[in-house]
């Protein structure tokens, strides 16, 4: 907890520190229990991956990355509905951190494989995974919108922008901004592809709400 409060404050030399001395100790406790403590020795290393990511250590994020995920994919296993939520969030992490490593194939594949768990879990309970959803369709649009796959990309970026709606309307304070960037995403993407007409809806409506936010700062 302290380690999470030192990263918000982007000191990542004592954070890292002592994300790394509660790793050390979770790894000791796994050996000899993994069901107790490989659940905190997952979100340990996601965090950690976090914070190396945030400090641009890219090649030590992976590690851990890759480390957590492989503990996530065990436990998920055995208990989808408690697990499923860590796996898809540590699956979109990654593909986050090698799509700023123009690492595109693998990137697609992980995004894909949250994506997949994400409407599952949005199925049971929109309310809690519907933001999830959205942040990754809307990751997915970006990724192959920068490979010209303009069909797919503007069908993720729909999709998202759909559910953004919905979100903004009950709660516009906290997801007005990402209504906001979907609309400027789509409005890229069709203004890339002469789509000029729709693009500038899309612009317009991103640019109101955008200016409706800046006069509350």
């Amino acid at each position: 907890g302290y380690a999470h409060l030192l990263h918000s404050l982007n000191d990542f030399t004592k954070a890292k520190q002592y994300y790394e001395e509660v790793l050390n100790v979770y790894k000791e406790r796994a050996k000899k229990d993994t069901e107790t403590y490989n659940p905190g020795l997952a979100m340990t290393l996601n965090n950690l991956g976090l914070l190396l990511s945030d400090n641009n250590e890219t090649k030590q994020a992976q590690v851990c990355y890759q480390e957590a995920l492989d503990i996530y994919r065990e436990l998920a296993k055995k208990n989808p509905q408690a697990y499923n939520p860590d796996l898809a969030g540590t699956l979109n992490n990654l593909g986050l951190l090698l799509s700023n490593n123009n690492e595109t194939k693998q990137t697609q594949i992980y995004y894909q494989e949250a994506l997949e768990i994400y409407r599952e879990l949005a199925k049971k309970n929109p309310q809690a995974n519907n933001p999830d959803l959205a942040e990754t369709l809307n990751n997915l649009g970006v990724l192959l919108s920068n490979n010209n796959e303009i069909k797919q990309a503007k069908n993720y970026y729909q999709e998202a922008l759909d559910i953004y709606r919905e979100l903004a309307k009950k709660n516009p304070q906290a997801y007005n901004p990402d209504l906001a960037g979907t609309l400027n995403n789509l409005g890229l993407l069709l203004s890339n592809n002469n789509e000029t007409k729709q693009a500038q809806i899309y612009y317009q409506e991103a640019l109101e709400i955008y200016r409706a936010l800046a006069t509350k700062k």
